[in-house]
């Protein structure tokens, strides 16, 4: 993968359970499958749906903690590709 020095390995594993760790490890041998894959999608307008799934985590952000939905904020763990 180009620029793979970006990847941040310490990120956690998708829904697609693929560890950064892994396409970092592995993207010389991969770029050409994936870009394809990324590639296609674009030209066609059609993406995959794993491609579309975010796994929605809810943070506590505030100092008191409470079932206050505004005292939280979410983060999104969306696939690595």
């Amino acid at each position: 993968m180009e620029n793979n020095d970006k990847l941040d390995i310490n990120k956690t594993t998708d829904n697609d359970g693929i560890r950064p760790k892994i396409l970092k490890h592995s993207g010389d041998t991969i770029t050409t499958c994936i870009a394809s894959v990324i590639h296609n999608s674009i030209s066609s307008g059609i993406f995959l749906d794993k491609l579309k799934d975010a796994s929605v985590i809810p943070i506590f952000s505030k100092s008191v903690m409470n079932d206050v939905p505004e005292r939280y904020h979410h983060i999104s763990i969306l696939p690595t590709i």
